[in-house]
């Protein structure tokens, strides 16, 4: 599978309230339609594109990212074809073509998500590194 493209198509970020006590953060990533359209560059490639949305839901209710985006994939035909049969059949893509997919949305929308998270004061949505000084050893005189 060749990934050639990505693209946001919407974000929203909202804080409705600060947040206290314990937040839960929940993450929902979603195929919304797959379609075949013309490579933008040349029109007589065809392109798969796959339509997403990234959700990041703080518990309790008090903030949301919701990213909507597309991924494009160059394939051959005939595959083409099974993935787009097989969407419309049962709204499924195969294991290997998601996990491709879902790899490039993850990466792309986390680092945008946790950026947006840092302009609205909400905390990240993922544990950041911390720098911590190395413990003293305790020294032992026996």
């Amino acid at each position: 599978m060749a990934i050639i493209g990505f693209n946001f198509d919407s974000i929203i970020a909202e804080r409705t309230k600060k947040p206290e006590g314990n937040i839960n953060i929940k993450q929902k990533i979603g195929i919304t339609e797959v379609i075949l359209e013309k490579l933008p560059l040349n029109k007589e490639e065809d392109v798969l594109k796959f339509s997403f949305e990234f959700l990041v839901d703080y518990e309790p209710s008090f903030a949301k990212i919701h990213i909507n985006g597309h991924v494009l994939s160059m394939e051959e035909s005939k595959v083409h074809k099974e993935i787009l049969d097989q969407w419309k059949k049962s709204k499924k893509i195969s294991q290997d073509m998601l996990e491709d997919v879902f790899n490039v949305i993850v990466s792309k929308c986390t680092i945008k998500a946790l950026s947006i998270s840092q302009d609205i004061n909400i905390p990240p949505l993922i544990p950041l590194p911390k720098v911590q000084q190395p413990k003293q050893p305790q020294e032992y005189i026996g």
